[in-house]
């Protein structure tokens, strides 16, 4: 994916960085546990399919030695090995997925089409990047009067289901270098270090801002331009003019989305559209509302998995 640099603008907030560490499992999540234990479930058709082949060829070669007249008929193992491997493939698919069947309410279901257009919005943004690392800047005229260089790479935000989950609703990817997320209706699943993870929308905190950075790359359509600088700057704002490759560059608003739990989950992301992570936060707060209850008390959402 594409990775690069911006700069923070001096005299505006620092940003959090990304870095999901350590996920604290609890072991209060069925379904999550499911998910991440067919995550881990190991595919047989295609060794079935490589078997298959390998035996039609030792017989073919055993009776063209044996009996030559014989030996096409090692071809006729070619159809049972076939027929194996597509009954292995949907035996794998059946035991390598989970099937979620999610009940809504009237009231569930408004939630969740107001979410997925606040997602569909989030999804058209520009563009959006995950902010890994961040470094002070030691000399402001050479580094365009920012005080703060931050590493990003490019992220991406759309409409696709999670591997090995089905469901009777759609889900939304967030996927980034470093870990790719799952908005389903009831939960968040992150797929990171090799393994799954489950997060209820009750348990994640998600803080929205905007600040001013200086962009050297390309400028997304939707960002907003509110000031200019250059690569090598006078302490009065004026460019260097010891520097012959002296470019000027825009300085723009752009929104910052921190998504985290106390559990481990650590995401920040920015995004060329400032006013995107704002309406990200109240989707996600609106998907708190819609978790789960016990049965007794007539719950807007239920779950189950099919296995």
């Amino acid at each position: 994916m594409p990775t690069g640099t911006s700069q923070l603008a001096q005299g505006d907030p620092a940003v959090v960085m990304s870095g999901t560490s350590a996920v604290q499992d609890d072991g209060s999540d069925p379904l999550g546990a499911e998910i991440a234990r067919r995550f881990h479930v190991r595919a047989t058709a295609v060794w079935i399919g490589a078997v298959g082949v390998f035996a039609t060829l030792v017989v073919g070669i055993a009776l063209n030695a044996l009996w030559p007249q014989w030996a096409l008929l090692a071809i006729a193992l070619l159809p049972i090995a076939a027929f194996a491997t597509v009954y292995s493939h949907t035996r794998d698919t059946e035991r390598r997925t989970v099937t979620v069947s999610y009940e809504l309410n009237d009231r569930a279901v408004d939630l969740w089409k107001l979410i997925g257009l606040e997602f569909a919005q989030f999804a058209l943004c520009g563009a959006i990047w995950e902010v890994s690392s961040g470094s002070s800047t030691r000399d402001l005229r050479r580094s365009a009067g920012a005080a703060l260089s931050l590493a990003r790479a490019r992220a991406y935000f759309f409409a696709a289901m999670p591997p090995r989950v089905a469901s009777n609703h759609g889900a939304w990817k967030l996927t980034t270098p470093r870990q790719t997320l799952y908005f389903l209706p009831d939960r968040i699943l992150l797929y990171w270090d090799k393994d799954v993870h489950s997060f209820s929308y009750s348990e994640i905190t998600a803080d929205a801002g905007q600040g001013r950075f200086i962009e050297k790359d390309a400028v997304a359509n939707d960002a907003q331009i509110v000031d200019h600088t250059w690569t090598y700057v006078n302490k009065d704002g004026s460019p260097d003019r010891r520097f012959r490759d002296n470019r000027q560059l825009p300085v723009c608003i752009y929104g910052q989305l921190r998504i985290r739990s106390a559990r481990g989950l650590e995401v920040v992301l920015q995004t060329s559209n400032p006013e995107l992570p704002k309406r990200m936060k109240h989707a996600l707060e609106l998907a708190s509302a819609m978790r789960p209850t016990a049965p007794s008390e007539q719950s807007s959402l239920t779950a189950s998995a099919h296995r």
